[in-house]
């Protein structure tokens, strides 16, 4: 299994360099377990008719690992089918029945990446079941206690982080699977002080097993989920993982879904935390729910939420759709970890800003320009203030320099910046003149910065700097 593991991780790698892509970025958990699922299933797929031929190490990786396992099994076959009396050359007897059958079948039968797949689920589920300190997650626990109808969480995760908190906070969580039964529906009514769990994605504590036929009743054979708190068993974790099965599983998978929509219909805030949105079904589900009422908002903490991406990606979308442009915002962007913003988040809306978002004044000193600028729009980070001499005219018009005076650093002698600009925040500069003549100065800046969802740029000044309101004296 590790040569088969070995040669699917290299491939999709190798796939990627081909074209010039980052090889290293081209792998992650969800795209080799679909890499996987795919190559086990590869001679019943949809799109086997049109393959004409697989990489050799495919199906003779598969063919090698089905002659291991069942070469003996052949032996024992043969053995008991003649009674007893198999000749001393029964290995070269089976190998030719094994050739004969590779010959009528096919080489490969998908089993050695079936087995590939579980040995790598049993290993996400002991991987998971180790974590350090979960106290960042403490903002969830109060939010539980504190507001009418306790928390309601929908998670993709599989670990147990939330359940950690809750336990070690005493407040009570329910998952919903214990009780479940295929062909009924999860129910998870407001419960004040405790948590509803919807893990949407199933649980590192879930495994599958056959439903229980009780009495004279008659059913289809269905699954039901079983808790295995004992992390260290040797069991096939009942989790959804891959690029493209997430709706395809059995169990709960799909009553879950339904819970979920269900519980966001009933709620007019929704917080996301850690989701790259990268799943379509969950998208969709947040697009319907969004839809649904003009007065409900979405908060995302994710510290590389982008800020110029022009493609049509699902976070573009909300972008585009929901923060920018004229109208009332209803995405609100905390641009940080989960362990530093978390009740960052659980706390902030969407909100308009009134006004120009950039304030200037100034006031002339014997050989410059003191300029304050201050901020009445949302945060700013990565701020960069340029002068300005395009325009200027004569030369004993145009500035020399910007100095700075608080909150930013010199780049250059007409640059300066500063990490940020927080909301109501206020930076200062000097802009140096030869002229003493106030009437002749030549007083023009630009100022950019990002906010959590774009990049803007303000010009200010120019001609007779009539958007800089120039007084006396600036306050100390």
């Amino acid at each position: 299994m590790v040569k088969a593991l070995n040669f699917v991780y290299s491939a999709l790698i190798g796939y990627s360099g081909e074209d010039g892509g980052d090889p290293l970025g081209a792998v992650n958990v969800e795209r080799m377990f679909s890499a996987i699922r795919l190559l086990r299933t590869r001679r019943t797929h949809e799109a086997a008719p049109f393959i004409s031929g697989w990489k050799r190490s495919v199906d003779g990786l598969d063919a090698v690992a089905d002659e291991r396992q069942d070469r003996m099994g052949v032996v024992r076959g043969v053995d008991q089918a003649i009674g007893g009396r198999f000749p001393s050359d029964g290995d070269l007897l089976a190998q030719e029945i094994r050739r004969i059958a590779r010959e009528a079948a096919g080489p490969g039968t998908g089993t050695t990446y079936a087995r590939l797949e579980q040995a790598l689920l049993i290993r996400v589920r002991k991987l998971l079941a180790t974590y350090t300190d979960v106290s960042y997650l403490s903002p969830l626990m109060d939010l539980a206690t504190d507001q009418d109808g306790g928390l309601t969480i929908g998670t993709l995760n599989y670990d147990r982080t939330v359940e950690e908190i809750a336990g070690a906070r005493a407040v009570p969580v329910h998952t919903g699977v214990d009780q479940w039964e295929p062909g009924t529906d999860l129910e998870f009514p407001d419960r004040p002080g405790e948590v509803n769990l919807i893990k949407l994605h199933g649980s590192i504590d879930w495994v599958l097993e056959d439903r229980p036929v009780a009495g004279s009743h008659r059913f289809i054979d269905a699954q039901v989920v079983r808790r295995s708190p004992d992390l260290a068993e040797e069991a096939v974790p009942a989790i959804v993982i891959g690029d493209r099965e997430k709706l395809e599983n059995d169990g709960p998978t799909l009553a879950l879904l339904h819970a979920f929509q269900v519980a966001l219909s009933r709620a007019d805030r929704l917080v996301v935390v850690g989701y790259s949105f990268g799943d379509a079904h969950i998208n969709t589900a947040l697009r319907d729910w969004i839809n649904g009422d003009a007065e409900r908002t979405l908060t995302v903490l994710d510290p590389g939420w982008p800020r110029e991406d022009r493609s049509d990606s699902f976070r573009s979308r909300l972008t585009r759709d929901l923060a920018l442009g004229p109208g009332r915002p209803r995405l609100h962007v905390v641009r940080t970890s989960t362990k530093a913003g978390l009740q960052r988040a659980l706390q902030e809306h969407p909100r308009s800003f009134d006004g120009p978002p950039l304030l200037a004044r100034a006031c002339h000193e014997d050989d410059a320009v003191l300029v304050e600028v201050t901020n009445n729009g949302p945060a700013l980070d990565e701020v960069v203030v340029t002068m300005t001499r395009e325009g200027a005219g004569r030369p004993e018009r145009q500035p020399l320099s910007i100095d700075p005076v608080s909150e930013l650093e010199r780049q250059a002698s007409g640059r300066l910046t500063a990490e940020s600009l927080g909301e109501h925040a206020t930076i200062r500069f000097r802009i140096l003149f030869e002229t003493r003549d106030r009437e002749n100065r030549f007083v023009s800046f630009s100022l950019g910065g990002y906010t959590a969802v774009e990049h803007v740029r303000e010009h200010f000044g120019g001609g007779l700097a009539t958007d800089i309101e120039f007084v006396d004296a600036l306050p100390d």
